[in-house]
């Protein structure tokens, strides 16, 4: 995708990804809706806090972004990665680290955005951990792309810090929260989610073991909700086309295998149809070996490696999914991703 803020730091498409693809991050992962329980794969949770007032409005929401999009900049530019912990944390932190290191061996600048258009959906209920989330544009050089972010805040004496981003695919548009009268949102959580298919991480077990098909996967997520996913880019398209990359290279006599971690990252928040739109946090790696006079086709993956044909490769990938989640039946919809390389050799 056209990426302004990191000219090319991240690949967001699946298609562009071919040979050299993600795995969803899977097992039994706590996950946080933005206030109250804790929700696990069981869909068991912790004891919920009582109801508590927002813990920002939506105006001074805008303001938080600002903020960070300022202090972003400057570490962006300089590439000062102590800059980010004050100001980021869970993925984008963990993402945006490991690419400043990969910048600063390659020699690679980073190009200064802006932040605008920017609306804010602020959860009614403010009970630490808290989240809200920002509906933004990203301009510079290269272009403009929106942007979902998440912003996440621990407890009353930290500071708000961007947790999360989500791009939103050319021509799309962002989700329809669900607001009250008083314009705030409603997070979900364990608690909350009764009636919806399954809790945030459970939707991300059930997707790992959707794309484990893809690299013939023995292990499975255990417990994991039997879901479908409904076709597009990020499912059907994304597993068609990384099957036939991976079939081609194990029919020749070559390998191809991925492993994949769980990840504690989660948000759920309400939407206008009654639906849920969960934030999956996903982490991945795939080796892959050509058969003996044979080579695999690699796209370029900025910095770290240039396209071509290559008789090994490895990578590791960090991101986000934002996924549509039916109040009634069983079929996901992923509409929006966030992928960031964190790793890429090829030889």
């Amino acid at each position: 995708m056209n990426d302004p803020r990191r000219a090319m730091r991240a690949i967001s498409g699946i298609a562009a990804v071919v040979a050299l693809l993600l795995l969803s991050a899977c097992g039994s992962s706590s996950t946080n809706g933005g206030g109250g329980a804790t929700a696990t794969s069981t869909g068991t949770s912790a004891p919920t806090t009582p109801p508590q007032p927002p813990a920002t409005t939506p105006q001074a929401a805008v303001g938080i972004v600002q903020q960070w999009a300022a202090a972003a900049n400057h570490a962006d530019v300089n590439r000062v990665i102590p800059e980010l912990p004050p100001i980021e944390e869970g993925p984008a932190l963990e993402m945006d680290t490991a690419q400043f290191q990969a910048y600063v061996a390659y020699l690679k600048t980073i190009q200064p955005f802006t932040v605008s258009d920017i609306t804010t959906v602020v959860p009614q209920n403010g009970a630490y951990p808290t989240s809200f989330v920002a509906e933004t544009t990203f301009r510079s050089s290269a272009g403009a792309t929106k942007y979902l972010l998440v912003f996440a805040k621990d407890d009353a004496g930290s500071a708000w810090k961007m947790a999360a981003y989500l791009a939103v695919p050319s021509g799309g548009s962002f989700p329809t929260f669900a607001l009250n009268a008083q314009g705030y949102g409603t997070a979900l959580d364990a608690a909350t989610m009764h009636g919806y298919p399954a809790t945030v991480a459970g939707v991300g077990g059930a997707y790992c073991n959707y794309l484990g098909t893809i690299f013939g996967a023995t292990k499975q997520v255990p417990n994991a909700p039997n879901l479908s996913f409904a076709p597009g880019p990020n499912t059907s398209d994304y597993v068609n086309g990384g099957k036939t990359s991976t079939d081609t290279i194990r029919h020749a006599g070559g390998t191809s295998d991925g492993t994949y971690a769980a990840e504690t990252y989660g948000w759920a928040y309400k939407l206008a149809d009654g639906s849920a739109f969960d934030v999956v946090t996903i982490q991945s790696t795939l080796d892959q070996s050509a058969a003996p006079n044979t080579q695999i086709s690699v796209p370029a993956i900025f910095p770290f490696v240039a396209a071509g044909r290559y008789s090994t490769t490895t990578q590791a990938s960090e991101g986000t999914e934002g996924m549509v989640e039916p109040a009634s039946g069983t079929t996901i919809s992923v509409n929006f991703q966030y992928t960031q390389y964190s790793k890429a050799q090829a030889s």
